[in-house]
C-alpha cells in the first residue's frame, strides 16, 4: 500500500478577514453626512441670495413704474397757474387732497400718499406698503441743480417712491416755462 499524503490546509480564520472588509466605517458615514451637509447648507444660501436678488429687481421694476407714472402726470400739467394768480403750491381754489384738481407743476409739492393713488384718488389697494412723495423746487437756468429763490423758468421735480421706510426709486425731472 502506497502511502499517500494528503495536504490539508487550515481554513482561515475571521480574524484574518479583517483586512479585507466589505462595509462602511463609522468615519466614513460621519465624513460622508458633514460633506452633504455642507452642500445643502451651500445650496440653501444661493437660494436664498437668488430668492432676495428676484424680490429686490421686483421691487425696483414697481418703484420705477409708480415713479414713471406720476412725473408723466406732473409734466402733462402746465408750468405755472393757468387760471388764477399763482402762488407756488396749491391754489386756494384747489384741494390739498384732491390731486385731479392740480393744474400746474408746483400743486403737486409736498403730495404724499400711502398707499399710492391715481390722479381721480382711486386707491391702490395692492400697493398697500407703498408710498409715492413730491418735491417741486424752482432751480437756476444755468445749472438746473442748484436751487433758486425766485422763478428763472425751470422747475425741478423730484418724485420718490417707499416700499414700507425703504426708499425704492427717485426720479427727478425738469419742467421748463418754454413747452
Amino acid at each position: 500500500m502506497k502511502h499517500m499524503m494528503i495536504n490539508r490546509q487550515r481554513a482561515p480564520s475571521r480574524l484574518s478577514l479583517g483586512t479585507r472588509r466589505r462595509g462602511v466605517s463609522f468615519a466614513e458615514v460621519t465624513v460622508a453626512t458633514v460633506i452633504v451637509g455642507m452642500m445643502i447648507a451651500a445650496a440653501l444660501r444661493s437660494l436664498g441670495g437668488a430668492t432676495q436678488a428676484s424680490r429686490f429687481t421686483a421691487q425696483q421694476a414697481i418703484g420705477q413704474l409708480l415713479a414713471d407714472d406720476l412725473m408723466s402726470e406732473i409734466q402733462d400739467t402746465g408750468y405755472s397757474e393757468p387760471t388764477e394768480t399763482a402762488v407756488f403750491g396749491i391754489e386756494p381754489s384747489e384741494s390739498s387732497t384732491a390731486r385731479g384738481a392740480y393744474d400746474d407743476v408746483d400743486d403737486y409739492d409736498g403730495w404724499d400718499a400711502s398707499p399710492p393713488q391715481m390722479k381721480d384718488g382711486t386707491v391702490m389697494t395692492d400697493k398697500a406698503n407703498w408710498r409715492r412723495a413730491v418735491a417741486v423746487r424752482y432751480v437756476d437756468d444755468q445749472s438746473l441743480t442748484v436751487q433758486s429763490a425766485t422763478d428763472q423758468g425751470v422747475k425741478e421735480i423730484t418724485v420718490s417712491v417707499y416700499d414700507g421706510t425703504k426708499l425704492i426709486t427717485q426720479l427727478i425731472g425738469i419742467r421748463t416755462k418754454a413747452d
